[in-house]
């Protein structure tokens, strides 16, 4: 049996207490000359009682003496100068713990300081701009993780193709492009040709062709129904479109491309915060099929690549009979409509990782009604920590329309998405100059300084590509909210800050222990969101969550020293 008190009432009390402490024992109470077993029986009451109510031995013998001497001293004159504490000089004062379920939630309940340190912590924590900064600095520390552990995976070639109209190509039309805004449709349509000319299976066009321009539509108009009349592979057309401040859906005239042959899909990109106009989020699927939102572009575009394959596949497998809607220029229904027929008719058919299939490419109830809170709970992000060279490949306009097309990366257009978007000029925009050209997040520009690539912007198009990529590969990463880690952060703080109260001697073994656990979380989560699993679990305030009840007991410590 383990004594951690022990109490005596012996003419030899002294000695006693001298020998007990020397074998080991923590701390010894005594009187230290003979007394009246009645005198020590009232002291002993007294002692009891204190120690009931939680006190420590110190102050339980103080408050016992004080008795006597105030209560009992014409019964028992100088008792009260009779009782003594010996302890070992390292040991804590032996105090009878708390017990039960109050006095459990007691101990978790923050003091004043604590909570106002905490109030401060979830206030930050549900902060959208503190939020997405500290989100787009772990990406960044995320791509340094991913180059230093050699942890970029190797593919062949990316599954996106940027066609970019940049400044060099608008300086080489020959003044073709007077005015990039609205983009020239007859510029346009001999990319079109050049693409559709190497079999280009699937092409999206991220700029929105919604006003008239009589003489060159007519010439975009005939390019992309020479694709689709392509056979037996027609090219697939995905256009873009947006919906205007007046709630107007805003996409391809009719008169360049009918809905009964071609795709069209929103182009809207979720920024971190207006100011900066940094891409952040990735723009999902409505949260039903049934849902009259149209689909984000890039969901579209993975789609339709999706189908491409399952056509490829298909003519390989003699026994698969679905067949798959292809774009038709007699068609005299809506496209998208006869997709939609097909994939709900043949769910068992189709691939298992199906965009449409997979719960993180759409919007989930959570997400949706957390934005009643202005937060984004569990919105999944556009991953900027894997270096563009995996998600796309691009060729300059004017460099596709050059006779001599050797060195460009054309060899596996048949596999990719092709995308014609604008390539960082600055009057790039539906209404006014830059509106497509955004911030570029810290990640990228990880990557992009070890190419040589001094630009702080990234075009729209990049960003699609990015979303391509993630469809594609079905990897959303999803952000688990700060504010959902800081209960537990709370728990292990004050669990931490009773441990060194209890043990204030190992003090500084605890601080190096908690350090090291800092870095060995950091390390987990930095492993977790290249895992399967994609999830980012918070480092930055879970961590000072830790430390300040930490901090706050080793300084109470060393006051005390």
């Amino acid at each position: 049996m383990v004594y951690n008190l022990q109490f005596f009432n012996s003419c030899n009390g002294l000695n006693i207490a001298n020998s007990l402490i020397d074998l080991g024992l923590s701390q010894v109470a005594v009187m230290r000359e003979p007394v009246h077993n009645a005198v020590a029986g009232e002291f002993l009451l007294r002692f009891l009682q204190a120690l009931a109510k939680f006190k420590d031995v110190h102050e339980a013998l103080l408050l016992s003496s004080q008795y006597l001497k105030t209560e009992k001293n014409l019964t028992y004159p100088s008792a009260y100068l009779i009782p003594s504490l010996f302890r070992h000089p390292e040991a804590p004062l032996f105090q009878v713990e708390p017990f039960g379920i109050k006095q459990r939630l007691q101990k978790i309940i923050p003091t004043r300081k604590e909570a106002i340190a905490l109030t401060a912590l979830l206030l930050i924590s549900l902060q959208i701009p503190i939020q997405n900064h500290l989100l787009g600095h772990r990406l960044w520390v995320q791509s340094l993780y991913r180059q230093l552990t050699a942890k970029v995976s190797q593919q062949e070639a990316p599954p996106v193709l940027i066609v970019k109209i940049d400044d060099e190509s608008i300086k080489k039309s020959k003044g073709k492009i007077s005015n990039p805004r609205p983009m020239n449709r007859e510029y346009i349509a001999s990319l079109v040709n050049k693409l559709t000319d190497r079999n280009t299976k699937i092409i999206g066009i991220d700029f929105v062709l919604d006003r008239y321009q009589p003489q060159n539509d007519k010439i975009l108009a005939q390019a992309i129904k020479k694709g689709v009349s392509k056979s037996p592979n027609p090219t697939w057309f995905i256009f873009a479109g947006e919906e205007s401040d007046a709630g107007v859906w805003q996409t391809v005239i009719p008169e360049i491309a009918s809905s009964n042959w071609s795709l069209d899909g929103e182009i809207e990109i979720l920024l971190c915060h207006n100011v900066q106009r940094r891409p952040c989020y990735l723009t999902l699927l409505p949260s039903s099929g049934n849902n009259s939102k149209p689909f984000p572009l890039a969901g579209i575009l993975a789609l339709s690549h999706q189908l491409q394959s399952s056509i490829e596949d298909s003519r390989k497998d003699s026994k698969n009979n679905s067949k798959i809607p292809q774009p038709k220029l007699d068609s005299q229904s809506n496209f998208w409509q006869q997709l939609n027929n097909y994939l709900n008719q043949n769910k068992r058919n189709t691939l298992e990782n199906n965009i449409l299939n997979s719960p993180r490419s759409r919007l989930q109830p959570i997400t949706y009604y957390s934005a009643i809170i202005a937060q984004t709970w569990l919105h999944p992000i556009i991953d900027f920590s894997i270096p563009p060279n995996q998600i796309y490949e691009s060729v300059p306009a004017w460099k596709l329309l050059e006779q001599d097309t050797k060195n460009l990366p054309l060899a596996n257009l048949q596999k990719q998405v092709v995308i014609i978007a604008p390539g960082g000029y600055d009057e790039a925009g539906m209404s006014m100059d830059k509106e497509d050209n955004f911030d570029v997040p810290p990640a990228l520009d990880f990557w992009r300084l070890q190419q040589g690539n001094n630009s702080k912007i990234i075009p729209g198009g990049e960003v699609h590509a990015y979303m391509v990529h993630h469809f594609l590969t079905q990897r959303l990463v999803i952000p688990i909210p700060d504010v959902w880690i800081l209960g537990i952060a709370i728990l292990i703080g004050k669990y931490l800050y009773f441990l060194l109260r209890k043990h204030p001697r190992y003090g500084w073994q605890w601080l190096m222990l908690l350090s090291l656990l800092t870095v060995v979380y950091g390390i987990i989560s930095l492993e977790i969101y290249i895992s399967s699993l994609a999830i980012v679990i918070p480092w930055f305030l879970p961590s000072a969550t830790v430390w300040t009840y930490f901090t706050s007991a080793f300084l109470r410590r060393k006051i005390h020293e």
